[in-house]
């Protein structure tokens, strides 16, 4: 299966919302949670980080090859890739609903674009704090 790209660029090269647009069938591409929702972390700013109100991780539903998807992308150009509580908590639950979809006698196809540096270890020690 090829995606859909639009033009000439590598996949790789695609930020996280442009991949999961590429991997789902033309128009079916439907964010869950995106920037306009505000849900971002609130342990960047403490550190005098500008949060990203996706917090650099893109949820999408839709389909592929017409059966219902969800693609999970991270967004490499924020913060490394790295995940943090927000998107590690958006990560989880798209794939337990989906799951829970499966369970349900809806198939559900799950893809993971980890274009990740790992986690951000300091949101879990401010947490305790």
């Amino acid at each position: 299966m090829r995606p859909n790209m639009h033009n000439k660029e590598s996949f790789i090269e695609l930020g996280a919302r442009q991949r999961a647009k590429a991997i789902l069938d033309s128009g079916s591409f439907r964010e869950i949670l995106g920037p306009f929702d505000g849900v971002e972390s609130p342990w960047l700013e403490p550190q005098g980080i500008v949060p990203q109100s996706d917090d650099g991780m893109v949820i999408a539903k839709g389909t592929i090859q017409g059966k219902d998807a969800v693609v999970v992308a991270i967004e490499g150009s924020f913060q490394g890739g790295s995940m943090g509580e927000v998107s590690g908590a958006k990560m989880a639950t798209a794939i337990d609903l989906a799951a829970e979809d499966c369970l349900a006698g809806k198939p559900t196809i799950v893809v993971l674009c980890l274009e990740t540096g790992g986690v951000r270890l300091q949101e879990a020690n401010l947490g305790l704090a």
